[in-house]
């Protein structure tokens, strides 16, 4: 028999550390079939073979055990989390928790790595990484805000172009330093004025950083605007395709319709193309959507790309232009005079293009028969 010794040892790879612990077959001796004995065989198999892969891994065994439960352990501390909060809410009023700032914003605040007057903003500060967003809301920021400075307004056409395109790429770098490093007003005031100086001062920087506030909202509403208008030209072609009549689902919209609505530089513009639209489509686009939903399959609704309307709040004042289309007014219309777009057309070209349409009978007689 020959007596063999096995050491405690460590093996390292450059992907995994593996140690093997045979305390407990140190010094046995094989017999001749080169085994253990039995007895030392099962001890040996009490002791499983541990694989860690990176050594902190095996420090946090050394530390709390091999049967140690991470998971355990965070549903532990997320349930007591949820205790205290209910408690919470259980023992103080509404009130008391907003003064000593224990509600949930106020803890969310203190958990994310962001200042406090970002995240309280009325559009909080977003992250964006594209460089073209960027240079197009510099853009728009300098168009709305900084034109008019004496700086860039007095100045001949030829520094103009200069100081605008430095500008909007100053406008631009200041940008990038709130929305994606988070850095504040005061500290780009007082630790980058190489970014902005002589072209800003601080107010501009407060400018810039309210302007990037209304620039979201602009975003926001211009795409709930365009995902309606998209809805209801989706509508209108389905009705198209079927061979259907769509004279109800208003005037056809249009991709150029839509293209504009990117252009419209201020909320006020957004404003009253959302007014238009809901004036005169959201009420065919809520029966639509009612209609095609019972009549469809599920395959053609999810073609159709659906939105969810239900949450959209339905204005509750009296609407003369819906009356008068449940009553059959918009077939008289139709049958008298040009539309305003017809209108519109005449003035922009300067001469009659669209000649108003006549009837042998006045409007008040053919209005009898519906």
């Amino acid at each position: 028999d020959v007596q063999t010794k096995i050491d405690k040892r460590t093996i390292q790879s450059p992907h995994e550390q593996i140690l093997y612990d045979n305390d407990a077959i140190d010094d046995f001796i094989v017999d001749d079939l080169n085994y253990p004995p039995e007895s030392l065989a099962e001890d040996s198999r009490k002791h499983k073979e541990i694989y860690y892969t990176d050594l902190a891994a095996q420090q946090n065994d050394d530390i709390f055990g091999d049967d140690f439960d991470a998971d355990e352990l965070n549903e532990t501390v997320e349930k007591t989390e949820q205790e205290q909060r209910q408690f919470l809410k259980d023992t103080y009023e509404p009130a008391e928790l907003e003064r000593f700032h224990l509600t949930q914003t106020d803890i969310d605040i203190r958990l994310n790595d962001i200042p406090e007057r970002m995240q309280r903003r009325t559009k909080p500060v977003e992250s964006c990484e594209s460089s073209y967003e960027l240079n197009e809301e510099s853009s728009w920021i300098f168009q709305q805000a900084f034109l008019k400075k004496p700086l860039f307004s007095k100045a001949s056409s030829k520094d103009f172009f200069k100081q605008s395109l430095s500008a909007t790429e100053t406008i631009s770098v200041i940008l990038d330093l709130i929305r994606n490093k988070k850095f504040e007003v005061p500290f780009i005031w007082k630790y980058r004025k190489e970014l902005y100086c002589p072209l800003f001062d601080r107010n501009d920087l407060w400018k810039i950083y309210d302007m990037d506030n209304e620039w979201m909202y602009l975003k926001e509403r211009k795409s709930t605007l365009i995902s309606l208008m998209v809805q209801m030209r989706n509508y209108q072609k389905y009705y198209e395709r079927k061979n259907l009549s769509f004279t109800d689902l208003g005037a056809p919209i249009e991709l150029n319709d839509i293209d504009l609505i990117n252009k419209l530089p201020t909320l006020e513009n957004v404003k009253d193309y959302y007014d238009y639209f809901s004036f005169y489509y959201m009420e065919d686009l809520r029966t639509t959507q009612t209609i095609l939903e019972n009549e469809l399959s599920s395959e053609e609704l999810v073609g159709l790309k659906l939105l969810d309307l239900s949450e959209r709040r339905k204005p509750q004042c009296f609407n003369p232009y819906e009356y008068c289309k449940k009553n059959g007014m918009m077939e008289i219309i139709g049958m008298f005079g040009i539309s305003s777009k017809e209108f519109a057309e005449n003035i922009k070209e300067n001469y009659q293009k669209h000649v108003p349409r006549k009837k042998m009978l006045d409007p008040i007689t053919v209005a009898t028969s519906f």
